[in-house]
C-alpha cells in the first residue's frame, strides 16, 4: 500500500471511522502492516473499536499476526482490558492460541494480570488460558499481579477454582514465590494489599 493511503487506513482503524475504512480498504491489502508491524486488527483492538474489529474479521483479516514486540491483537486487547474485544477474538474461531507469547514470553493472561483487569482474567481462564504459564522471567500471571499490586487480579487468580489452580509456590528466576514478590514490592500500599489476600 502507498504510504499516504496506508496512513489513512490505519488512522481510520485507530479512530473508529468505519465508513472511511471500508472506502479506502476496497482496493488495498487488509493484512498490511504499519511501521510497528501491527495489522489493522492490532490497532482496532488497542483502541477498543468493536465495530471495526467485527468488520475486519468478517473480511477475513489474519488474527494471529505478531507485531515487533511479539504481540497479537489479543495481547493488545488484554492491555486495554476490553472484555468485549477479547470475546470477539476468542469466539471468531481463527484465534486458535489463547496462550500466544510476546517477545517476553507473556500470554494475554500475564498482561491482564499485570494491568489488573480481573474481569478479563476470569474470561481468559474460562476460555482455557494457562493459569501457570511462565514468561521469560519465569513469572506466572500471579507473580505479575503481585508485582503490580493489583488486589482484584490477585484475588481472581488465587480463587480460581475451575480446572488447574494458581501455583502459589511457583518460584520465578529470582527464586521468589508470588507472595514473596508481593512482600518485596516497592510500595507499602501494594505490599499491604497483597498480604490481605486469602492465600489458600
Amino acid at each position: 500500500i502507498h504510504g499516504c493511503i496506508q496512513n489513512i487506513i490505519f488512522d481510520a482503524a485507530a479512530k473508529g471511522y468505519l465508513s472511511e475504512l471500508e472506502k479506502t480498504l476496497k482496493d488495498n491489502d487488509i493484512n498490511a502492516l504499519n511501521s510497528a508491524s501491527e495489522t489493522l486488527l492490532h490497532v482496532a483492538a488497542a483502541n477498543g473499536h468493536l465495530t471495526i474489529m467485527e468488520y475486519l474479521i468478517s473480511k477475513g483479516i489474519k488474527q494471529d499476526v505478531k507485531d515487533k514486540k511479539g504481540r497479537t491483537p489479543l495481547h493488545r486487547a488484554a492491555e486495554k482490558g476490553n472484555a468485549e474485544i477479547v470475546k470477539i477474538l476468542l469466539t471468531s474461531g481463527k484465534n486458535k492460541n489463547i496462550d500466544d507469547r510476546n517477545i517476553w514470553r507473556k500470554t494475554a493472561l500475564h498482561i491482564a494480570a499485570e494491568y489488573g483487569h480481573s474481569d478479563l482474567i476470569n474470561l481468559l481462564l474460562s476460555q482455557g488460558a494457562a493459569i501457570n504459564a511462565l514468561d521469560s522471567s519465569k513469572d506466572t500471571p500471579l507473580h505479575c499481579a503481585c508485582k503490580a499490586g493489583h488486589l482484584n487480579a490477585v484475588n481472581s487468580l488465587v480463587n480460581w477454582s475451575q480446572g488447574e489452580k494458581a501455583n502459589l509456590q511457583a518460584a520465578n528466576s529470582l527464586k521468589k514465590t508470588p507472595l514473596q514478590v508481593a512482600e518485596i514490592n516497592k510500595t507499602e500500599n501494594q505490599r499491604g494489599k497483597c498480604r490481605d489476600v486469602k492465600w489458600r
